[in-house]
């Protein structure tokens, strides 16, 4: 089974994947229907799993059954959860889908819908494809081409769960966005763009695969005790093949130091387990721990674990230059303690905690600033410190989904400053308490 949770995902460039591979399952010119796809594995969807969706002819897709509404769009139209994204009054000509690069870690299911408007407007286009991936926490959607009619009857370009929007987006053409399964926009895709204007940080992992010193992991065991240190340009951390690195086990201590002076650094991590792993991840840090003095910057961080009990320490530094760093950290479990920090301007922070009782301590710290954290926290008793200091842009985005006991934030930031702080709670205490400090 593919689960999504409110993980968070580095951008990544626009790039439909086009027909090249997929099954041209329906070519004419058809209206007031959809369509049944059956997926190579079943999809968690605003909490629900899903084996199948349905492709409606009117620019939406739902998940708990098909529709052939073209009018009355609301929350609750088409029914049930879905996917709104061209809804209106539409003509579907063609419909593609097919599963790509099965039995490998890029397996995904890419799904491709083109349509004009009803009945005979062939000049007022739209086309988009939905791409579902195996063993990843999102999905992606891609804009290719957007009606000039825009969205008809009411229609929303936006999530639904069934009775309200959680969701809103755009759909300008060309363009696409990464979202997980809890309906959290994960970040714009826009031909290599960044989240944030003005931020320079480099957000993908070609850059550095493109060449460089690279070290394999691929670990199973416990009470293993690693140190690496990586010095030069373009140091890489992954697994066989590019992939991610793989570390199985418990009560295993890892330390990764990378430092380079000119080139980008590259950590991309998953670690499976009982618990009580400890992690040390650096870049741009020398042997001992402590800052390089040279580091440009371009650091790209990710890391997936599973398990109890896990200590998990990042570090990202810039000492010179302009550009930023990306860190991502995806977290499934209880009682793990999560400590990240990034220095140096333009830094970008995805944090998704899902558990019980974990403690996160984040700090972005540069005297220019321009720093972006987008954290969620879901599940009873998780607390995040997060403290964001800078002259100028600083954004902080920051979802509490709390199902018993009690869950609070303390947000701190200087300079330019921007929050937004969203809390669902269904527990008697609520959500505990969030405390928010400003200043210049």
């Amino acid at each position: 089974m593919l689960a999504f949770f409110n993980s968070k995902a580095q951008a990544i460039d626009y790039s439909p994947n086009g027909t090249t591979g997929l099954t041209l399952v329906y070519n004419g010119a058809v209206d007031d229907t959809f369509y049944t796809v059956s997926l190579p594995w079943t999809v968690s969807f605003l909490g629900s799993t899903y084996g199948t969706v349905y492709v409606g002819s009117n620019g939406y897709v739902t998940f708990s059954s098909g529709s052939s509404n073209y009018s009355g769009f609301s929350a609750s139209n088409p029914s049930g959860p879905h996917i709104s994204i061209y809804p209106g009054d539409r003509m579907l000509t063609k419909l593609y889908y097919a599963q790509l690069n099965a039995g490998t870690a890029e397996a995904k299911f890419v799904i491709r819908v083109e349509g004009y408007d009803y009945p005979n407007s062939t000049s007022i286009t739209h086309v988009y494809e939905v791409h579902f991936y195996s063993g990843q926490s999102y999905y992606d959607i891609y804009f290719i081409d957007a009606p000039s009619s825009g969205n008809q009857n009411g229609g929303t370009t936006a999530i639904s769960n069934g009775s309200a929007y959680v969701l809103n987006f755009s759909s300008t053409e060309s363009t696409g966005i990464r979202i997980n399964s809890g309906a959290t926009e994960s970040t714009g895709i826009s031909g290599g763009g960044s989240y944030i204007s003005n931020i320079t940080a480099n957000l993908g992992r070609t850059t550095a695969l493109a060449n460089g010193n690279e070290i394999y992991i691929d670990q199973v065991g416990s009470n293993n005790i690693t140190t690496i240190t990586q010095t030069g340009n373009y140091n890489k951390i992954t697994g066989t093949t590019q992939q991610t690195a793989t570390i199985a086990g418990d009560s295993n201590t890892t330390t990764i130091r990378q430092n380079s002076g000119t080139g980008k650094n590259l950590i991309d991590l998953n670690v499976t387990g009982t618990g009580s792993n400890t992690l040390n991840l650096n870049q741009g840090y020398l042997t001992d721990g402590t800052l390089s003095g040279n580091q440009l910057g371009g650091n790209y961080l990710k890391m997936d674990v599973q398990g109890n009990n896990n200590t998990v320490t990042t570090q990202q530094n810039r000492d010179v230059g302009t550009v930023g760093n990306y860190m991502e950290h995806s977290i499934i479990g209880n009682f793990n303690s999560i400590t990240s920090t990034q220095s140096g301007d333009n830094k970008l922070l995805f944090n998704s905690i899902s558990g019980n009782y974990n403690t996160v301590n984040t700090t972005q710290s540069g005297t220019g600033a321009q720093h972006f954290i987008d954290l969620t926290l879901t599940g009873p008793g998780n607390t995040a410190t997060v403290n964001q200091s800078g002259n100028t842009q600083n954004k902080a985005t920051i979802v509490i989904n709390n199902i018993g006991g009690p869950a609070g934030v303390n947000l701190t930031q200087t300079g330019g400053q921007t929050y937004n702080i969203t809390t669902n709670c269904v527990t008697l205490g609520g959500c505990g308490t969030t405390t928010v400090n400003q200043g210049q």
